[in-house]
């Protein structure tokens, strides 16, 4: 089985997987979380779910990847400073 650095393809992700703001409400939809609790995006790769997730939700919500390159190309515009979070978990190497 051949592994994904996504570290290496983190500039071109985007233009290969698009998520639009239906995915974020099936999402929320199945798991159901209580108004205002917070959401842990794991996995979150450029935040493109987590964004729509955080502009669906009135709680907070945060972003996790093992990938510092997917999470530096998606960035965190301004506008999402005050109410999102991306947090890099290193790997033990």
């Amino acid at each position: 089985m051949r592994r994904i650095d996504y570290d290496e393809i983190s500039s071109r992700y985007d233009r290969h997987r698009r998520v639009d703001e239906s995915v974020a409400r099936m999402v929320l939809s199945s798991g159901r979380p209580p108004e205002r609790s917070a959401v842990l995006g794991l996995g979150c790769g450029t935040g493109s779910l987590t964004r729509h997730i955080e502009r669906l939700r009135r709680g907070p919500v945060v972003g996790l990847d093992l990938s510092e390159g997917m999470l530096e190309e998606g960035g965190l515009p301004a506008e999402y400073a005050h109410h999102a979070t991306v947090v890099v978990a290193r790997r033990n190497e």
